[in-house]
């Protein structure tokens, strides 16, 4: 009886609970009642609940359950202390044998609760008592939709890994519940979603990839041209490589795992292109040059290059390696250029904002020798010089052969490809006028407006100009000079890449991928006006006349000029035709 009654005065009362009010300790030592990764492990045997392992008598005490508790990872949140035990309780156990994860709390060690990753972190709140979930000051870098939107498609993403050679990856998932919720966020990002529209020329369209010199300093590009008619063709792969997506993620600051969402969602996606189709032979074209945008690459504005194609034109999409482009490869050596080992190259990263215009003039300039390069290797094909495409596709590259019109040559480029227009122009007097949509003219100097004696035509949305931007398109309206600028009503920055049509209406809205405009109504506007600006610059004999009010900008859905107010605004920014007003 002496014995029993001072094992009673030993023991501690019961403690009080911290944390949430479920989960209690099991034989095992595990915690029942709630997530291990949310409540953690604690110790096995008696010293789990607090109370020594032998009794004052030197009998052993019988574990009880107790709930455990959660210290939080971080923060101050403490477990209440403890009634101490008797002197001749059981020894301490020292720091070295509780282990690195382990801490003492009062008279109760319990084991540090596993990282929840960098996502989110627990806080505890001291007046409640309460574990809640906190986002991580990390998540700052996105925008609140976006990071809800990343949030959802990164748990279904996480159900079930995905073998990324297959283009359709939820086919390896059919047979999981969690199938039918990762369809469904798909059908809901794809209401109202249109793909990538067909030219509404009167010729077919091919496409191949290009690249000449395996090295960095080597030309890579995507050819768009009218081809002959084929019942057995294929449509083209909009984006052929995933590391494209995850170059994608990386410019848009998120976490890689966007990049293996973004894949899923679109990288089985085709354009409406006959891959590796041979050239429709018989007439000479007119070429073009297109330059991409900051972020992007060769492959996403294919629905210009498409629709150009169409009306008979041969367009080449440079994918330029100055660091702008959001993904791009090239091969170390031949050896690797035969088995096809590529080495990548992702989008330059700026240290600070003091050196993002040294660094973009750089690039605006390397940029546009690329374009000259590119011209300088479809001419020599042209002119039959033995040229070899080290992607060793099936298409022939003889087949270019005399089907350039060397007098009928521009250049067109979208936002950072706008500038780059307007660098080539200055530089490379065989591109005979350009086209820049949306351009984005900081990387550009000062001085450079004054060397383009070329037409030269401004195709803006309404949403992404500012008055900055319109300002430094005035230094290029001079006396003699011929230059156009239109707004499209309602359309965004987006409106004149692939993006605007791979999404649907609700993705897009979120994103800003689609303005108040229809995204083909938009493209069609911008090609038409183009068209009419192409046949009345190269000399084109076509029909591309009958737009020619929409270079003036009479639609209902255009604004002349600019919609954009500055202050040294005049009417030459609406048009000038080479004659001072």
């Amino acid at each position: 009886m002496e014995c029993e009654k001072r094992n009673r005065e030993a023991q501690p009362p019961p403690q009080t609970r911290v944390g949430p009010p479920r989960g209690v300790l099991s034989e095992r030592g595990m915690v029942r009642g709630a997530g291990p990764r949310a409540l953690g492990r604690v110790l096995s045997a008696p010293e789990r609940a607090g109370v020594p392992s032998t009794s004052a008598c030197g009998r052993p005490v019988a574990a009880r359950s107790s709930p455990s508790l959660l210290p939080p990872r971080r923060g101050r949140q403490r477990a209440e202390p403890t009634r101490s035990p008797p002197a001749r309780s059981a020894p301490a156990v020292t720091a070295a044998a509780r282990g690195p994860h382990h801490w003492r709390r009062g008279a109760v060690r319990v084991r540090r609760a596993p990282d929840r990753g960098p996502w989110f972190r627990r806080a505890a709140h001291r007046s409640t008592r309460k574990v809640t979930l906190k986002p991580l000051s990390a998540c700052k870098m996105l925008p609140p939709k976006l990071h809800a939107l990343f949030c959802l498609c990164s748990c279904l993403a996480l159900v079930h890994p995905i073998d990324w050679q297959d283009l359709n990856p939820v086919a390896h998932i059919r047979s999981s519940a969690w199938a039918n919720k990762l369809q469904a966020l798909m059908a809901a990002a794809s209401v109202g979603q249109s793909k990538i529209p067909k030219g509404n020329g009167p010729y077919s369209v091919g496409c191949t990839d290009l690249m000449f010199d395996y090295t960095k300093k080597g030309t890579f590009l995507r050819l768009y041209y009218p081809s002959q008619e084929d019942e057995h063709h294929s449509d083209t792969l909009w984006i052929p490589n995933k590391e494209y997506f995850f170059g994608l993620s990386k410019y848009l600051g998120t976490h890689w795992l966007m990049g293996k969402i973004l894949s899923l969602f679109f990288g089985s996606m085709t354009t409406p292109a006959d891959w590796n189709s041979p050239l429709r032979t018989g007439e000479k074209y007119p070429l073009i040059v297109f330059s991409h945008g900051l972020g992007a690459f060769r492959t996403i504005y294919s629905a210009i290059g498409i629709d150009l194609a169409s009306h008979g034109f041969i367009v080449a999409a440079v994918e330029h390696r100055d660091g702008s482009a959001s993904a791009t490869y090239y091969f170390q050596d031949q050896s690797a250029a035969e088995i096809g080992n590529k080495s990548w190259l992702y989008l330059k990263s700026l240290k600070s904002e003091d050196e993002e215009m040294p660094v973009r003039n750089e690039q605006v300039q390397i940029r546009a020798k690329e374009c000259s390069q590119a011209l300088d290797l479809i001419l020599d094909m042209d002119g039959g010089k033995p040229v070899k495409n080290v992607l060793d596709l099936e298409f022939d590259v003889e087949q270019l052969k005399d089907s350039i019109d060397r007098n009928k040559i521009a250049v067109i480029g979208h936002s950072f490809g706008g500038a780059t227009v307007i660098q080539t122009l200055s530089e490379d007097q065989r591109f005979r006028c350009g086209i820049a949509l949306d351009a984005w003219m900081f990387p550009l100097d000062d001085e450079i407006y004054s060397r383009i004696p070329q037409p030269l035509f401004f195709i803006n949305s309404e949403r992404f100009q500012y008055p900055a931007n319109i300002k430094r398109m005035e230094k290029s309206y001079l006396p003699g000079k011929e230059r156009n600028m239109i707004t499209i009503r309602g359309s965004v920055h987006q409106n004149f890449a692939d993006f605007t049509f791979a999404t649907g209406k609700i993705v897009g809205y979120i994103f800003t991928l689609k303005g108040d405009i229809d995204s083909n109504v938009a493209l069609d506007l911008s090609n038409k006006a183009s068209l009419a600006f192409l046949q009345k610059h190269l000399g084109l004999q076509k029909d591309f006349d009958q737009w020619d009010s929409l270079i003036e900008g009479d639609d209902d859905n255009l604004i002349p000029g600019t919609n954009i107010n500055i202050t040294s605004q005049h009417v030459t920014l609406q048009n000038s035709t080479g004659t001072e007003q």
